[in-house]
């Protein structure tokens, strides 16, 4: 009886961690969540003018969850991003330096005015 118990509080228990877990990775953002992606970019890189959100993809099993854009609609930019999408220390961008066009900025600015930035967000094509 011990043993039936302790199999099913454990099980139970399991059920509870992966259910929690899988919660951790979301597969969509709100706008003001992708507005801090947008400032994000335009703290990092010159002449930002359109950012259009193409996908996002939770990773899981790593815990992470990589959302992928398009900046000034010739810059892919895939940037990885932990549980809390508000760290940005978190944040690790990737690009292919063969066809990616923005050039970094070198000196990082803490809050770039992004309002006259484009914004496309997730589900919305050519801005409707």
């Amino acid at each position: 009886m011990k043993k039936r118990l302790l199999f099913i509080l454990s099980l139970t228990s399991l059920i509870a961690i992966l259910g929690g877990c899988s919660m951790s990775n979301k597969s969509t953002l709100t706008k003001e969540q992708q507005n801090q992606i947008v400032q994000y970019i335009a703290n990092n890189f010159e002449e930002i003018k359109i950012v259009e959100f193409e996908n996002i993809d939770p990773n899981k099993l790593a815990g992470t969850t990589f959302i992928n854009v398009k900046v000034n609609e010739n810059s892919y930019l895939s940037i990885s991003v932990g549980d809390d999408i508000y760290d940005v220390d978190s944040y690790s961008p990737g690009w292919n330096p063969d066809s990616f066009k923005l050039k970094e900025k070198s000196e990082k600015r803490l809050k770039t005015d992004i309002s006259s930035i484009e914004i496309i967000y997730l589900g919305e094509k050519n801005g409707n």
